[in-house]
Parts: structure tokens; sequence; C-alpha cells
């Protein structure tokens, strides 16, 4: 009886093993293990999705190659603190994809132990990079309807619109030009280079521009 118990728990671990094995593999957010160095231990297919890397990369990676340098730092906070005794903890940090791109992730930890010794972090990320974006342009709206109730210069209300058009859509550089009679007027170019926007303005307005 005592033989067929044992094997009754056996059997009952290697199930709920391979459930949890099941619920890491397909979970829609991105599931992660690394040691207490930072070296990645485990991915699922969500975080080989987002980050652009396969497994077999990921594994050879150090979580600190995946994150924005400003995000560094705080995630090794947030493991100190856990190291001090804080229960498990919720940050953003902006994850940094193969393909260059930037995702804003909302992360949860907790340490893994072993033998009571904590050995690593497990983490549950969510991409929040729309919320982000939504956040960021609600933002710059209310802003820039405040220049306009409060009579602000066109140039500043203008320059603000280039730099929300810029948070929005990334890697655009952007640049406001008004027509003035036969020639372009620079309204706004807050991040094109001086030699480019002097360039704009120099140019000359085609006839068929004018005004009705």
């Amino acid at each position: 009886m005592d033989k067929q118990r044992q094997l009754a728990v056996e059997d009952e671990g290697a199930r709920a093993e391979a459930h949890y094995r099941e619920l890491f593999e397909n979970a829609s957010d991105l599931v992660y293990t690394h040691d207490l160095e930072g070296r990645i231990t485990s991915v699922n297919k969500a975080a080989e999705r987002i980050a652009g890397y396969s497994r077999e990369e990921a594994l050879q990676m150090s979580i600190w190659q995946l994150l924005a340098p400003e995000s560094c730092e705080l995630a090794r906070e947030m493991i100190r603190r856990e190291l001090g005794g804080t229960s498990q903890i919720t940050f953003e940090v902006t994850l940094l994809t193969k393909d260059h791109r930037r995702v804003a992730l909302e992360i949860g930890t907790r340490l893994l132990f072993r033998r009571g010794v904590p050995v690593g972090v497990q983490g549950i990320a969510r991409d929040i990079t729309e919320r982000k974006r939504a956040e960021v342009l609600e933002r710059d709206r209310n802003h820039v309807l405040e220049l306009v109730a409060g009579n602000a210069p066109l140039e500043r209300v203008l320059s603000r619109l280039s730099k929300m058009l810029e948070a929005q859509f990334a890697g655009t550089l952007c640049s406001v030009l008004l027509h003035r009679g036969s020639r372009f007027v620079l309204g706004a170019a807050p991040s094109l280079p001086v030699a480019f926007a002097e360039a704009l303005e120099r140019a000359q307005a085609d006839p068929c521009c004018a005004p009705l």
C-alpha cells in the first residue's frame, strides 16, 4: 500500500508539473526566469514573440541586454528589494526587441528558492505599449488645449503639436510650414537639424499653392 501511495503521489506531481508547463508555454503574457545575476534561464512562447529572439538566443542572454538602459537600474533595485524581504513587486520597464522596437512592459516578479535559498527570479510581463501611448496622447492633447486656451504664441502651440506627433510615431520628425505669400515660413520643427530646418524655410511656394 505504501508503494501504491508513493506512485500515486509521484503521478500527481508529474501531472501538476505538466499542467504548469502547459500554462507557462501558452500564457498570453511574457513569462521568464533568470538567476540572480540576470542570466535568463527560461522563456515562454509569448516572450519569443514579443522580444523577437528565439528561445535558444534568449537563453544565451541576460535581462540587462534586453532592457533599455534607463530600465536596468530600476530592475536591479527591484531585485534588491525582494532579496531584502519585500513581497512580490510590480513595476514598469522598457524592453528592446531584436528589431529595435521599444515595448513597454508591466512586470510582476517573485523570487525563486532552492532549499530555502533564493536562486533566481520569475517574472510575468504584460505588453502595455498601447496603453502608455494612449496616456501620452491624452496628456499631450490636454497640454495643447491648455496652450490654445491660454493664448500661447502660435509657434509654441505648433511645436507642442509636432512633439505630440513624434511621440506617437516612433522615428518620425515633424515640421509645420506656414504659407506666407510667395514663400514658406517654418512654424515649428523642434527636432529637425538646424541646417535642414533652414533649407525648408528657404523653399519657395509654388504659385498653385496661393490661397484663393
